[in-house]
């Protein structure tokens, strides 16, 4: 195991779950009004006024604490039914 360099003020160094999705930590969920990716709209203009909800694992919250010191962030995400995850 390579050596780090110690932590800076504020990092914190969790463990993460042993099992890995397709070589990517997922780290929360999106949620929209749409059951299936089927029934989300193609349009944007369709979905203009509707409001999705990003759901962080308690697991990553802390990684999270100053996010209002942002003006915006990015969210990477893969479409797939909520069985999958």
């Amino acid at each position: 195991m390579p050596e780090f360099k110690p932590l800076r003020p504020g990092e914190l160094k969790i463990e993460l779950p042993p099992e890995i999705d397709a070589g990517l930590q997922f780290i929360g969920v999106i949620r929209t009004p749409w059951p299936t990716p089927s029934d989300c709209p193609k349009n944007s203009a369709e979905r203009k006024d509707v409001e999705a909800k990003i759901e962080v694992s308690p697991l990553f919250a802390p990684g999270l604490k100053d996010i209002a010191l942002f003006d915006h962030l990015i969210a990477l995400y893969c479409l797939t039914s909520h069985d999958v995850i």
